[in-house]
């Protein structure tokens, strides 16, 4: 089965647009007391208006999205220890939206792969620590005008105790000064997010 979407296409479209990057943080998604995420805390279209590009199945609680990224490899051995791992490879098996990840497979026909060779000669180095860095990368690449964040909280989850990892939060503060370098406006929309901020609320 041929692949639905390149990397080209989505680049043409993208261009020049507003996007919204909307993690799974506890500002925008509910956890419930096993742990699993259930659904959206509130439609995240009431506060922008941009593209928006979600991550690790966030286009299930969003179903405006226009694009997915699940940059774990969905034949991996990462995935294959995830506890929701049928779950996950399903939504991104069953997708009609593009999914970039860090390969493409055939059984996966709206899977892109995150073109990491064109990355690293965009940018002259590599420095990765979660999903959200390639996400940033790319916008940077398409040539956005505008990045709105939501759910991108680093906040702990007062369900799960998890959240609070400082080395993510610096790699995404870090591509997000390079966002702000080339010119393309920032906005974080959910206040209890602590990104851009000097210190933890």
């Amino acid at each position: 089965m041929a692949q639905r979407y390149t990397i080209q296409q989505l680049a043409g479209f993208f261009r020049g647009e507003h996007i919204a990057i909307v993690g799974n943080g506890p500002s925008v998604v509910r956890t419930n007391s096993e742990g699993r995420r259930t659904a959206p805390v509130f439609d995240v279209t009431q506060l922008t208006s941009g593209h928006l590009w979600t991550v690790n199945g966030g286009w299930f609680y969003h179903p405006s999205a226009v694009m997915g990224f699940q940059m774990d490899d969905l034949k991996g051995p990462a995935m294959a220890a995830h506890p929701n791992a049928d779950w996950y490879t399903s939504l991104a098996q069953e997708a009609k939206i593009p999914i970039i990840s860090s390969r493409a497979y055939e059984d996966f026909p709206s899977t892109v792969a995150f073109p990491l060779e064109d990355a690293i000669r965009f940018f002259r180095m590599t420095y990765y620590a979660e999903s959200v860095s390639y996400m940033i990368q790319l916008a940077i690449m398409f040539g956005v005008r505008k990045i709105d964040l939501l759910g991108i909280d680093y906040q702990m989850d007062p369900v799960t105790k998890m959240g609070i990892r400082p080395q993510e939060r610096a790699c995404t503060e870090f591509w997000l000064g390079m966002a702000h370098a080339f010119g393309i406006e920032l906005a974080v929309l959910t206040p209890e997010s602590s990104i851009l901020k000097a210190t933890y609320d």
